[in-house]
């Protein structure tokens, strides 16, 4: 089973990311996904669905000073948690 995920835009309300620690979030975020995806098969979760403008994720919380590779986990299992609606 393929699986394709694109995400254009990702929007981080209220979360800072500097901009040096951009790159980590981002490759954290694609290596975490990608063994969500691939590790957690539910047919009845990952049915073939049209593209969709917008989806909501779930919510992460964050500490002040916050790792950025912790944080791109965060946001891909929030991200994960939208997919699987």
């Amino acid at each position: 089973m393929n699986i394709n995920l694109h995400i254009e835009h990702l929007i981080l309300d209220g979360i800072p990311v500097d901009k040096v620690d951009k790159p980590k979030v981002s490759a954290a975020i694609k290596s975490e996904l990608s063994h969500l995806l691939s590790n957690n098969k539910s047919s009845a979760e990952l049915l073939p669905r049209k593209s969709t403008h917008s989806m909501r994720g779930g919510n992460i919380s964050v500490k002040p000073n916050h790792n950025p590779i912790t944080l791109g986990y965060k946001i891909a299992g929030a991200v994960y948690q939208g997919v699987k609606k």
